[in-house]
C-alpha cells in the first residue's frame, strides 16, 4: 500500500515538473524575444553614441578663451591644477591606464562636458558640482606636458560657434 502511494506521489510530481517545464518554455521564448528587442535597441543607441563621439573626436578649430560659468580643476597625487599649477603624474613607459580626478564647481549640469586631451576627445561627462575620474591612456600617458580642455556646447552640435563654457589646464607625465 505504501509502495502504491509513493508511486502515485512520484507520478504526480513528475507531471507537475513537466507542466512547469512547458510553461517555462513559453516564458523563455518571450524573454528571448524581449532580449532580442533589447539588443536591437542597444545597437541603435551604440550607433548614435558612436556618431556623436566621432563628431567630437577632436576639438573644433577656433581660438578659445576661458569662458562660461563654473570652474574645473584636475587633482592628482602630485597636486592640483588650481591657480594654474601643473601637477606631476608619475607613470612608467609600460603603464596602460592611470586615473586622475576632475573636480567641477558651478557648471551647468544640463549640458554635457566634452573633455579633450591634447586636442583629442578623451571623455564626455555631465559635470555640475561634482567629482569624477578621468582615464589617461595611450598618448595621454606619454612623458611630457599635456593640455586638458573642458568644453560645454549649447544645443546638440559640437561646433566652435556653440561653445558655452571653456576651461583649460595642464598636467605633466614623468617616467
Amino acid at each position: 500500500m505504501k509502495f502504491k502511494l509513493l508511486a502515485l506521489a512520484l507520478a504526480a510530481a513528475s507531471v507537475l515538473c513537466f507542466a512547469g517545464c512547458g510553461s517555462s518554455t513559453n516564458e523563455s521564448s518571450d524573454s528571448s524575444a524581449q532580449a532580442e528587442e533589447s539588443s536591437i535597441a542597444e545597437s541603435s543607441a551604440e550607433e548614435s553614441s558612436t556618431e556623436e563621439a566621432s563628431a567630437a573626436e577632436t576639438i573644433p578649430a577656433g581660438d578659445f578663451t576661458v569662458s562660461g560659468n563654473g570652474t574645473v580643476y584636475l587633482s592628482t597625487a602630485g597636486g592640483t591644477t588650481e591657480d594654474g599649477n601643473v601637477p606631476v603624474v608619475s607613470a612608467s613607459s609600460d603603464t596602460q591606464i592611470k586615473q586622475i580626478g576632475i573636480n567641477a564647481h558651478g557648471y551647468d549640469g544640463t549640458m554635457m562636458a566634452y573633455i579633450y586631451i591634447d586636442g583629442s576627445f578623451a571623455d564626455k561627462q555631465q559635470l555640475s558640482d561634482s567629482q569624477a575620474t578621468l582615464d589617461l591612456s595611450g598618448e595621454s600617458l606619454t612623458e611630457g606636458i599635456h593640455k586638458v580642455e573642458v568644453v560645454q556646447y549649447t544645443g546638440d552640435t559640437v561646433s566652435a560657434d556653440n561653445v558655452a563654457t571653456y576651461q583649460t589646464m595642464q598636467y605633466e607625465i614623468k617616467y
